[in-house]
């Protein structure tokens, strides 16, 4: 199990991609304070160990000058952030790993605003190291404030089912198709603005979250999802493809449902010759997809009897009587079925 926060994991990558996981606060600045919150929960290493705890635990080489000019302008501008975590910290259903992740955006974005790298580098590489050492120092105190605050909160009452749903949202908004990026999706109690830990489900998928402790998936950590839609029967008999329902679950909230924004691809599909006839038919069924004109592989039906593929002539016998349904299923479930010929 992991022990310690993304700050660690994500060292390398930059503060602005990281900034990009989401359009809006995941911890708005109008936040609530928690009555539970501890008077400080950012503790770290002091400040004569931070060249040696940056070098021993992340391979980093700080500026001990740079950090006796520094040190108290740096725990300045983390004093707000601080104040958010340990509100954070005594949310119920939250734990500290978790709040100690979803302020990594907030600690980095310090640099950029009062080191730009466009000003001068080598303070903006300075500051990004002694926030990466402080950060990690307070990351694995932190659980030291959570279990008290937690505490506080049951004895409180605070950890009560709320009326209202968390506000809930996904970056991106919409999965374009053949999107094979990182999902986030986030949430926050809607009257206080506190980031809220749950858990999500994707439809019956079985989804795995690597940067989550737990494994599982969860508000605030990166996902990606094996696209993978549910079959429902239309008004004609047959199925239609529709994205899965995306569940947040959280004890304390009630349950925000909403369809993966995915939309399914369309399968053009037709038949030539276009009107079948008793006796033995050869025909070929085209299917492609209507937004890129490829050919797409599905099973040709004549009623509930598999007679061919798309795309490929097919020789079948029609009995005497009532002409049969012609009608195309996607192999993969990737587009809804279409009937060719009635």
């Amino acid at each position: 199990m992991r022990t310690t926060s993304l700050i660690a994991a994500l060292l390398f990558v930059s503060t602005a991609a990281v900034a990009q996981q989401s359009s809006r606060p995941t911890f708005p600045d109008d936040y609530t304070p928690s009555p539970c919150a501890p008077a400080t929960s950012c503790r770290s290493y002091i400040r004569s160990e931070l060249p040696n705890a940056a070098f021993a635990q992340l391979g980093l080489q700080l500026d001990l000058k740079w950090i006796d000019k520094h040190y108290d302008e740096m725990t300045g501008y983390f004093a707000p952030i601080c104040r958010k975590h340990a509100t954070c910290l005594a949310t119920p259903g939250n734990n500290f790993l978790f709040c100690d992740d979803i302020l990594v955006r907030e600690f980095r974005e310090v640099c950029d605003r009062h080191f730009p790298k466009a000003k001068d580098a080598k303070e903006a590489e300075e500051c990004r190291n002694f926030t990466e050492i402080w950060a990690l120092g307070m990351d694995m105190n932190a659980n030291f404030f959570a279990e008290p605050a937690q505490k506080c909160a049951r004895e409180n009452r605070l950890d009560r089912m709320h009326a209202k749903p968390p506000v809930v949202w996904m970056e991106p908004a919409s999965l374009p198709r053949g999107y094979k990026g990182d999902i986030y999706i986030y949430a926050i109690d809607a009257d206080t603005h506190v980031p809220v830990q749950a858990d999500i489900k994707v439809g019956n998928q079985i989804i795995y979250a690597p940067a989550n402790p737990a494994g599982s998936l969860s508000t605030g950590y990166p996902f990606k999802w094996p696209v993978k839609y549910v079959r429902v029967k239309n008004s004609e008999g047959h199925e239609d493809i529709v994205p899965p329902v995306v569940k947040v679950i959280s004890p304390y909230y009630p349950e925000v449902s909403f369809p993966m924004p995915s939309k399914p691809g369309k399968m053009i599909v037709s038949m030539t010759p276009a009107k079948l006839r008793p006796g033995k038919n050869t025909i070929t069924v085209t299917a492609k997809d209507a937004e890129t004109g490829e050919p797409v592989e599905a099973r040709v039906m004549a009623n509930d009897q598999m007679i061919g593929d798309t795309n490929q002539v097919i020789e079948f016998e029609v009995p005497k009587g009532k002409l049969p349904e012609i009608w195309a299923t996607s192999l993969f479930d990737m587009y809804s079925d279409v009937v060719v010929a009635k």
